[in-house]
């Protein structure tokens, strides 16, 4: 099946980076792609240029999410504290 997507018209290059390693792993999760980071920083430069120009994109916004999420796989609260829950260094 692999195969037939990854050679069809219309083929993602993140598709033939990402499932064979997901494959070989037999896991279908975001976390396991090693570029999530990548296109999750890439992803985020985007939305963010989005919000500033006032252009929705609500999609791209769900989308960082998940990928916001894959980075978040390893790592684990300190402590309950709305500082420690908060992602990027505090309000």
């Amino acid at each position: 099946m692999y195969e037939i997507i990854s050679k069809a018209a219309g083929w993602n290059a993140m598709f033939t980076k990402c499932i064979p390693g997901m494959l070989k792993k037999d896991s279908w999760s975001l976390a396991d792609c090693a570029e999530a980071g990548e296109v999750g920083r890439k992803l985020s430069e985007a939305v963010e240029k989005c919000r500033k120009i006032g252009y929705p994109c609500p999609m791209a916004a769900a989308a960082l999410q998940q990928f916001t999420f894959a980075t978040l796989r390893d790592k684990q609260l300190t402590g309950l504290s709305r500082g420690d829950r908060y992602m990027w260094g505090g309000p």
